[in-house]
């Protein structure tokens, strides 16, 4: 739909949410007066026509509060749509740029009575934490992320985390775990001035599998292929020097191989085998003992090496916790190169990657080289 569609369907959409709104009231009052005046014909006692009364008040709340947010769901169905559209369209395709329009949602849609969001933020998978306020992150620790991280892959349900201080103010961090299936694609924090009641957060809940999953899904599979692209476009700067016979060593294509891989993951290290001639290359970017992950390998391809396949682990290393092992076969084993991380949803996010490399370009470019400077 086009903007002046976009602007009418707002125009009347508020005209008929202020008459529901007003015709609420009204009736409210009315009900209210009549119900006074029965109490005072009946002879009821002064105080407890006060505690009817307040007790009218606190249903009366509560009651416009759900219809307000029942008369806002259209409008935030609405709004999401512009989000699908610019998907659908291809000018939306990072998980950053997805992220920076659904917290502005957020915050400009769920702001109503028991329900009022000052900031929002979205972490998604391997990608940084996005806020609503540059405040939010400020606030919050490397240690709050990763419990909050844990915690949104512990369960699918709305999770009340507790109180924090953003700008010198307390505000009620809920967590809204973001899953497609039992895919976790990450989660959404919510900083409200109240703590949600339970038909918010079941609202939570709908709101994240009727619009936000399957949409991010479609999001992070466009910036994977692009992602894809530029890796291969990279690749290929290895395989045209290999053709230009510009290697005068087997280590030095390893080492430029590992620095790349390193530099475009955003891993702790890499460790590059190559099995004919037994040269292992290694790069890192903190201080670890080499020596002693080189020496694991070499044990273990002298073991079992023929039985090597793709594979994300945790633990192999006890330097990090988390590894991707990526055999180069061609007929025969001709190498392995292993990335360490300590962030096993960055490895993951790029492994189905690099196994694909492999088959294309990895295995026939290794032995092509070997061949050369035999």
């Amino acid at each position: 739909m086009d903007k002046e569609t976009n602007s009418f369907f707002e125009l009347f959409y508020g005209v008929r949410r202020l008459i529901l709104l007003t015709f609420y009231i009204v009736s409210v009052v009315a009900l209210g007066s009549v119900i006074v005046v029965l109490l005072n014909t009946a002879g009821v006692a002064p105080p407890i026509q006060v505690l009817v009364v307040l007790l009218l008040s606190v249903v009366s709340i509560g009651g416009g509060a759900f219809l307000y947010v029942m008369l806002e769901l259209p409008q935030i169905g609405y709004s999401f749509d512009q989000i699908k559209n610019d998907i659908a369209a291809g000018r939306m395709r990072t998980a950053n740029q997805f992220s920076q329009r659904l917290v502005t949602l957020l915050c400009r849609h769920f702001s109503f009575a028991f329900f009022a969001t000052e900031y929002a933020f979205i972490k998604v998978q391997q990608e940084k934490p996005v806020a609503s306020d540059p405040a939010v992150l400020a606030a919050l620790s490397a240690d709050d992320l990763a419990r909050l991280l844990t915690l949104s892959q512990e369960t699918e349900a709305v999770i009340y985390v507790g109180k924090y201080d953003v700008a010198g103010k307390g505000y009620h961090l809920h967590l809204v775990p973001i899953y497609f299936g039992q895919r976790w694609l990450g989660y959404i924090g919510l900083l409200t001035h109240q703590k949600l009641w339970r038909i918010f957060t079941h609202f939570l809940v709908d709101f994240e599998n009727n619009y936000v999953d399957d949409q991010l899904v479609h999001v992070l599979d466009l910036q994977k292929q692009a992602l894809q692209k530029q890796f291969y476009r990279e690749m290929d700067v290895f395989s045209d020097k290999i053709a230009r016979q510009a290697y005068t060593s087997i280590e030095t294509y390893m080492q430029e191989v590992a620095d790349f891989l390193v530099s475009y993951v955003g891993c702790a290290g890499a460790l590059f085998v190559a099995v004919y001639n037994e040269a292992y290359v290694t790069t890192f970017t903190r201080p670890v003992d080499e020596a002693e992950i080189v020496a694991y390998y070499r044990d273990r391809l002298a073991q079992d090496g023929s039985a090597l396949a793709p594979a994300l682990l945790s633990d192999v290393v006890p330097q990090f916790t988390a590894v991707c092992e990526i055999p180069i076969i061609l007929d025969e084993l001709l190498g392995l190169i292993v990335l360490f991380d300590d962030e096993p949803d960055r490895l993951t996010y790029f492994f189905n990657t690099l196994v694909e490399v492999e088959h294309i370009k990895l295995n026939s470019d290794l032995r092509c080289l070997a061949l050369q400077l035999i």
